[in-house]
């Protein structure tokens, strides 16, 4: 089991506000709606001319003239309501992977320093496309992976979480079939199943999934 958090209510709202201009309504983080008890911010995302390296960027949208600053200061009013706002980490277009022992400290230095910096309650973890593929055929034990991407960004997230209190958050958003598929077919097993499935881990720094 995961670590208990004792500042989240029993049952939680957690939603995604999204930092790109999508052609929707703008709100400004601090108009979200109250209902909602963990505001997910989407996303960090990884260097696009460098997807291995560990190097992330973080911006906010500047549409109506909203920037960094401000963002900041609605961090702070939505900790004044009892709200957690959390760094999601990649999503769709942002997928990426850490290749080496280079790439998870440069990650795990530029993600601890968001954090700290924006005083975010914790991490979604939001990978996808081959983020998190195994080696197919070649890493069958769930809880013992090998897979290098999957072992460094093992690590780089348990030094994360490590250099936080306890009440930090660690949430993942997997794809629905990393889910199904790694109950039945676990990807690393052999040749004949999406080598995604089932390639999460770090039960015990998990406070929740929604998948």
């Amino acid at each position: 089991e995961g670590p208990v958090n004792t500042e989240l209510p029993k049952r939680i709202m957690s939603g995604y506000w999204h930092n790109w201009d999508s052609g929707t309504p703008f709100i400004e983080l601090r108009d979200v709606d109250p209902n909602w008890d963990v505001i997910n911010v989407s996303f960090a995302e990884p260097d696009k001319n460098d997807r291995t390296s560990g190097k992330m960027t973080f911006s906010v949208s500047d549409k109506n003239k909203y920037n960094l600053g401000k963002f900041k200061e609605d961090v702070k009013y939505l900790h004044s309501r009892g709200k957690k706002v959390v760094l999601s980490i990649g999503g769709y277009e942002g997928w990426f992977y850490l290749a080496d022992s280079s790439a998870v400290s440069t990650f795990v230095k530029q993600i601890n320093a968001l954090v700290d910096e924006y005083n975010f309650d914790g991490i979604d973890i939001d990978l996808e496309q081959s983020s998190v593929q195994l080696n197919s055929g070649a890493d069958p034990d769930f809880k013992n992976p090998t897979t290098p991407r999957i072992k460094n960004m093992i690590s780089a997230i348990r030094q994360i979480c490590d250099a936080h209190g306890d009440n930090f958050i660690l949430s993942w958003a997997p794809e629905t079939f990393y889910m199904q598929l790694g109950h039945q077919y676990y990807g690393g097993a052999n040749g004949y199943v999406d080598s995604r499935a089932g390639a999460y881990a770090l039960r015990d720094k998990t406070t929740y999934v929604q998948t």
